[in-house]
């Protein structure tokens, strides 16, 4: 595939200075061994989540020996992604958000991206991005695609006809990447996906962010929030969408604070749904009670703060916010829904309930705020669980082994010579 010399897209690569460096090739060496595997991250998002922070880790540490990994995103998550992106060895094109295969214009733009990237994998974050990207890239010759499905689409529901397009657009896909067993039985049962193409590999979790020094001191935490030391503090980590159940957590709180009235939420997350829930929060009296953060780089700085955090979510993938809660040694109330209960183990490193339920929610917070010796057994036993089983490491060597399988080139290559042709 050959570069597009005249790149309406023009890509650069972040450097550990943050300078814009060159991304175009120097002259092909005389000798040279086997080439890198050129791996393409595409992201939709304009918003950093938990799938955009996992996304990030991972080209973090892929190993630049092996694998020259590209990332392709709307400018907005570029930007969101700030200093943490420019200090990656990284090629990035800047990509409009691309969710309908009818934006001739934005599928014009990925077309000039994969001109000027010239990837070996494509590796696709969402169904809707596989939807616009997979047909493209394999018409271009892409000859490797992998999907990630990081979450059950819980509002497209559970009839298997409605995944008929999941399907057609499934046969341009090599592999599907999910991340724990209830996915995969998703995929499987669901959306009827060849057995053979279902790969899972666990999140795992950096853990060296979370667990490093606090970015900002507990008293400044306090005062910023207006937080008095008497105040039971709850942490509701979570994008602002129908997804993450805030509506039944707020439901809940009347009751809760009926027992602990000096109980204070923080709902961390940016979305869409800011204007309803401060409409609802105005509603409910819970002004006093209710803060929205917007989004936090120091959101592990809250989790410390906290005296239990919650995930009232109506579906999930498999949940980072545990695995970070968990290695804080904090108690979470979540959810049992879809790989949740794969890292939230009832009873043993977190506590459970049902999926769209203020009644058992408000139950739980208090059966929870209400016993400070379960929560620091469930927080000390969450550490230890999390430690063990959701190793970053991990799961990079797994999707390292997996692009070189996938890549056809599981035996090093020979050192290749360019030798001067023979004389006549």
């Amino acid at each position: 595939m050959e570069r597009d010399t005249q790149l309406a897209v023009a890509p650069f690569t972040a450097t550990a200075t943050g300078r814009v460096a060159s991304s175009r090739p120097n002259s092909p060496p005389q000798v040279r061994s086997t080439p890198k595997i050129r791996v393409l991250h595409v992201l939709p998002s304009v918003a950093r989540g938990g799938i955009e922070e996992g996304v990030l880790s991972l080209l973090r540490k892929l190993d630049r020996n092996r694998f020259s990994p590209m990332l392709a995103c709307p400018p907005q998550l570029i930007e969101a992604y700030g200093r943490e992106l420019a200090e990656i060895d990284l090629q990035v094109y800047p990509l409009q958000r691309l969710v309908r295969p009818s934006q001739v214009f934005v599928i014009a733009q990925l077309v000039r991206v994969l001109r000027a990237a010239a990837p070996d994998i494509v590796h696709t974050h969402l169904f809707v991005t596989s939807l616009c990207v997979a047909p493209v890239a394999k018409l271009f010759g892409v000859r490797t695609l992998v999907e990630s499905c990081r979450i059950r689409e819980g509002w497209r529901g559970n009839a298997s006809r409605r995944y008929w397009i999941d399907r057609q657009v499934n046969r341009f896909v090599n592999a599907n990447v999910t991340n724990s067993d209830a996915l995969r039985r998703y995929l499987l049962e669901v959306k009827r996906f060849p057995k053979d193409k279902v790969v899972v590999i666990r999140n795992g979790r950096d853990l060296s962010g979370v667990l490093a020094p606090p970015l900002n001191e507990e008293t400044a935490l306090r005062e910023e929030f207006h937080l008095s030391p008497q105040d039971t503090v709850v942490v509701a980590p979570g994008r602002l969408e129908i997804q993450k159940g805030h509506n039944y957590l707020l439901e809940a709180l009347p009751e809760v604070l009926g027992r602990f009235p000096d109980l204070r939420l923080l709902i961390v997350g940016e979305g869409s749904l800011r204007g309803q829930m401060t409409d609802k929060i105005t509603k409910l009296n819970l002004q006093d009670h209710v803060t929205l953060t917007g989004y936090r780089k120091d959101v592990y700085d809250l989790f410390r703060l906290s005296d239990l955090v919650v995930l009232p979510s109506l579906f999930e993938g498999l949940p980072l916010v545990a695995i970070e809660a968990g290695a804080l040694g904090k108690t979470i109330l979540a959810t049992s829904v879809d790989g949740t209960p794969e890292v939230v183990l009832h009873g043993v490193t977190g506590w459970l309930v049902p999926p769209a339920n203020s009644a058992d929610l408000a139950q739980a917070m208090c059966k929870l705020l209400g016993d400070s010796g379960l929560r620091a057994r469930l927080g000390e036993q969450a550490r230890m669980y999390v430690a063990q089983a959701y190793s970053f490491d991990r799961l990079v060597a797994e999707t390292e082994r997996l692009y070189v399988r996938l890549s056809g080139r599981s035996r090093p290559e020979k050192r290749e010579v360019i030798r001067p042709c023979a004389e006549s």
